[in-house]
C-alpha cells in the first residue's frame, strides 16, 4: 500500500496504473506501453514464476512485460493456470503527444469466458455458473458464450448440498459466481462451492437482486423476455439469471447476441445422476487412469465436429426419461443406423 507522502511522488503514469488497477484487483492486468504489456508489483512477480519471465524494477516497483504481438500465447498459459487477466490498451492522441497517453480496460478474460478457439478446449464446455440459495432453494443459472448455451435449474434446499455438489459435477463450470454474504455466512455451501475445481467469484449482493434480474433478462432479451420465458417477475432463478448476465457483459465488454434463449433443466427432462454415479460408472473419467482415456466417452465418441463431442458429453450424463424424446432419438438412430450412404454424406459435411 502506499500512503500520502508516497503517492504525491508517484509519476503521472504510475498514478494511472494503480488507479486501473483498483478496479481489477482480482485479475491480473496488462498494461500497456508502447510496444509491450507491463506488469506490476505483485501482478510481476507472480507472472513471472509462473511463466518464467526476467523480474526488473522501476524504481522500487517489480515489473516485467510481454511483447504485445506475442501476448496470446502468454495469455493462454495464464488462463491455463487459472487466472483472470484485464488487458488494458493505450490510445494515443497524435495532437497530444505530450500528454499522458489515455488508458482503458478493452477486454477481461477468464477460463470459462474466452471465446477464441486457441483458448478452448473443443470437447469440453466453457461453463460459468452463477449459484443464490434462499428458502426456496438453490437457483443455478450457466452458461457458455462461446456456443450460446444457457440453461437454468432450481434444485430442492438441503442442508449437505449433495444435489448442488452433483451438478457441479456433471456441469463442470470452470467459473463459479456467488454472493459473497452466502458464501460467507453459509459453511455447508461453501465447502460445496470450493470442492469444486473451479475458479470461485464472490460477488456483492446487489448482483442477485430481483430487480437487476428482470433488467438483465429484458435486456437481453427482450423487453416482454418473462413472458416468453414462462417466468414470474418474482421467481427467485432471476437473481441468478441477472447475476450471470451482468457478468458475461462486464468482461466480454461488449454484447452478447449469440445468447438468444434459456432452457429450464428440470427433474422431469432428465434421470437424475449423481457425482458418486458418474464417477463409479467411468462415464467422464476412468477410475483406475483417473482422465478421459479408458472412460465410457472416450470409447464411444466418433464425433466429428466440437459441438458434437459436447452433445455426446452431456447426453451420456443426463439420461433422457420422457418416452417421445427417447423415441425420436431412437428414430435417427436407426434411419442413420440403416442408410450408410446417408450417414456417410451427413459426416463429410
Amino acid at each position: 500500500m502506499q500512503n500520502k507522502d508516497d503517492e504525491k511522488e508517484l509519476t503521472p503514469m504510475v498514478r494511472q496504473y494503480m488507479e486501473i488497477k483498483k478496479e481489477h484487483q482480482d485479475k491480473v492486468l496488462f498494461f500497456r506501453l508502447g510496444d509491450f504489456y507491463e506488469m506490476f508489483n505483485d501482478d510481476a512477480v507472480e507472472v513471472s514464476k509462473l511463466l518464467n519471465l526476467t523480474l526488473t524494477h522501476r524504481g522500487a516497483m517489480p515489473m516485467c512485460g510481454i511483447p504485445y504481438h506475442a501476448a496470446k500465447n502468454y495469455l493462454k498459459r495464464l488462463l491455463d493456470y487459472g487466472k483472470k487477466v484485464a488487458v488494458c490498451e493505450q490510445f494515443l492522441d497524435p495532437n497530444e503527444k505530450s500528454k499522458l497517453a489515455k488508458r482503458e480496460v478493452t477486454q477481461v478474460y477468464t477460463p470459462a469466458t474466452v471465446v477464441d478457439d486457441e483458448y478452448l478446449d473443443s470437447l469440453s464446455s466453457s461453463f460459468v455458473a452463477a449459484i443464490n440459495v434462499e428458502k426456496r432453494g438453490v437457483h443455478i443459472a450457466w452458461s457458455d458464450i462461446s456456443t450460446g448455451e444457457f440453461y437454468i435449474r432450481t434444485i430442492p434446499l438441503e442442508k449437505d448440498f449433495s444435489r448442488l455438489d452433483s451438478l457441479l459435477y456433471e456441469i463442470s463450470p470452470k467459473e463459479i459466481l456467488v454472493p459473497d454474504d452466502i458464501y460467507f455466512s453459509n459453511k455447508e455451501f461453501r465447502n460445496v462451492i470450493d470442492s469444486a475445481s473451479s475458479i470461485v467469484s464472490k460477488l456483492p449482493t446487489w448482483y442477485f437482486s430481483l430487480k437487476e434480474g428482470r433488467k438483465q433478462t429484458e435486456k437481453q432479451f427482450s423487453s416482454n423476455a418473462l413472458r416468453i420465458l414462462e417466468l414470474d417477475e418474482k421467481d427467485p432463478i432471476l437473481t441468478s439469471i441477472g447475476a450471470l448476465l451482468c457478468y458475461l457483459n462486464d468482461t466480454a465488454k461488449a454484447e452478447l447476441p449469440q445468447l438468444r434463449g434459456i432452457e429450464r433443466i428440470g427433474d422431469e427432462s432428465f434421470m437424475f445422476l449423481n457425482s458418486a454415479t458418474i464417477r463409479n460408472l467411468e462415464i467422464l473419467t476412468s477410475l483406475t487412469e483417473g482422465g478421459q482415456r479408458y472412460s465410457l466417452f472416450s470409447t464411444i465418441n466418433r464425433t466429428l465436429t466440437p459441438g458434437g463431442g459436447r452433445f455426446l458429453k452431456w447426453a451420456l450424463v443426463h439420461p433422457l426419461v420422457d418416452i417421445s424424446k427417447i423415441l425420436k432419438r431412437q428414430e435417427w438412430v436407426e434411419r442413420f443406423f440403416n442408410n450408410t450412404e446417408e450417414l456417410e454424406k451427413m459426416r463429410q459435411e
